[in-house]
C-alpha cells in the first residue's frame, strides 16, 4: 500500500494544500515550512492519533475556530495487488470505501479503464467544541468531495471500524525499531518529490 495524494485544509499553517507523492519521496525544507504538519496530517488521517500531540484550537488555521470551522485531511491510497475491488473486501464492501480509479494525470474516475489504478480515499475531519473546550474528530472513508460537512448528521459517512486503523497503518508503514510505528517511519515511507501545496503558509 502507498499514499498517492494528500489533501489538507485548515490545519495549522496550511490553508489549502495538495501533495502528490511519487514512489520514492523525501520532504525537504527549512524549519517552520510545514514538514511536521504534513507528517501529523498523515498520522491523523490514518487514524494514528496517538502519534500526534493533543489537538487544540491552535491547530486550526488562525487559532480561533468558529462553530463552522473545520480541519479536513484526505489521503488517497493505492498499491492494491489487483485493480478489482472484489479482490479486496477488507476495503471495498458495504459501509467501507467506495472504489475509485486514478489515471496517469491524477484524475479520479468512478469506473476502471486503461492505465487506471484502483484507489481508496480516507478522510479526517475536526471541529472545535467551544462549550467543552475540546477538539472533536472523526476518521471516515471519504467518497463525496461535495459533502460540505462530515459532522452534518444528514451526511452519510462510513467511519473506520475499531480494528481497521492498526491494520491500515501496518500495511502502509514500516515498523520502528521497537515494533511500533514512529514519526520517522512515516516520513521514510511517505515523504518525497512532490508538488508543493497550493497555499502553504508558515507553520510550526
Amino acid at each position: 500500500m502507498k499514499i498517492l495524494r494528500l489533501r489538507i485544509q485548515g490545519f495549522r499553517g496550511i490553508q489549502s494544500a495538495q501533495i502528490d507523492f511519487d514512489d520514492h519521496a523525501v520532504l525537504i525544507g527549512p524549519n517552520g515550512c510545514g514538514k511536521s504538519t504534513i507528517i501529523d496530517a498523515l498520522a491523523l488521517v490514518l487514524g494514528r492519533t496517538r502519534m500526534v500531540r493533543h489537538l487544540t484550537e491552535h491547530d486550526f488555521i488562525g487559532s480561533d475556530p468558529g462553530p463552522a470551522t473545520r480541519t479536513r485531511i484526505i489521503a488517497t491510497l493505492s498499491g492494491f495487488s489487483s485493480e478489482t475491488p472484489d479482490d479486496h473486501d477488507d476495503w471495498f464492501q458495504s459501509g467501507r470505501s467506495v472504489p475509485k480509479w486514478m489515471d496517469e494525470e491524477g484524475r479520479e474516475h468512478a469506473d476502471p479503464g486503461p492505465n487506471r489504478r484502483l484507489c481508496a480515499n480516507l478522510g479526517f475531519c475536526a471541529r472545535f467544541d467551544r462549550g467543552e473546550l475540546e477538539v472533536v474528530t472523526l476518521c471516515y472513508f471519504h467518497d463525496d468531495d461535495d459533502a460540505t460537512d462530515p459532522f452534518d448528521g444528514e451526511v452519510d459517512l462510513h467511519k473506520f471500524p475499531p480494528a481497521f486503523s492498526p491494520r491500515l497503518v501496518s500495511s502502509c508503514c514500516r515498523p520502528g525499531g521497537n515494533g511500533t510505528l514512529s514519526r520517522r517511519s512515516i516520513l521514510i515511507c511517505f515523504a518525497g518529490p512532490c508538488r508543493m501545496p497550493l497555499a502553504f503558509l508558515p507553520t510550526r
